[in-house]
């Protein structure tokens, strides 16, 4: 029996009734490379954004901000393993290094990044600001039916909000954030 709607953020529930259900959870490999990922639109229409978005020193700082190693004990219930999108093991194209590439949490490194972008000044709240003084906001958008992306989604601000980075989350049916991908509308 296979129960489609079966998502790793139940393992606390599934083990629970393990006993008084009489059966067993079993963790299967799988040939998924990775059950969340971060990515920015590098075609965004904000030409602000888009220069940010294509600058490998934010993208550097924003995953070094990250502390993967929480995420994958508070949602993955120690299970998750914190790396960057790659290629399976076992593949000939796999490569360690690019798994754990800027992966390691360093919000003091990620801040000095932040800050040779561009990002030097803050609001009263030590929130970064745009050059043009506005607050820097940006937009995260997360299909409703992505299991446990908005507890992922919601550490990962967390973490941003601690090197002055702050977004707006919209969870949204996977339709329209395939019509705001196929219009150039995300970020």
């Amino acid at each position: 029996w296979i129960n489609t709607d079966a998502t790793f953020t139940n393992l606390p529930l599934y083990r629970g009734g393990e006993a008084g259900g009489h059966y067993e959870t079993r963790l299967w490999k799988t040939s998924r490379v990775a059950e969340h990922t971060l990515m920015f639109n590098h075609t965004v229409k904000d030409e602000f954004l888009r220069g940010l978005y294509n600058n490998v020193k934010f993208k550097r700082a924003v995953s070094i901000a990250l502390d993967r190693q929480q995420i994958a004990n508070i949602v993955f219930h120690g299970f998750g393993v914190p790396a960057q999108i790659q290629l399976i093991p076992g593949s000939q194209w796999y490569n360690e290094d690019w798994v754990r590439r800027d992966t390691e949490y360093d919000p003091e490194r990620a801040n000095a990044l932040l800050e040779e972008v561009g990002l030097v000044e803050r609001d009263e709240s030590g929130m970064r600001l745009r050059p043009d003084g506005q607050p820097l906001t940006l937009n995260l958008d997360i299909p409703v039916d992505a299991a446990g992306t908005l507890q992922v989604a919601e550490l990962m601000i967390e973490f941003l909000r601690e090197v002055g980075l702050t977004f707006n989350v919209r969870s949204i049916a996977r339709e329209q954030v395939r019509a705001l991908i196929d219009n150039n509308d995300i970020e």
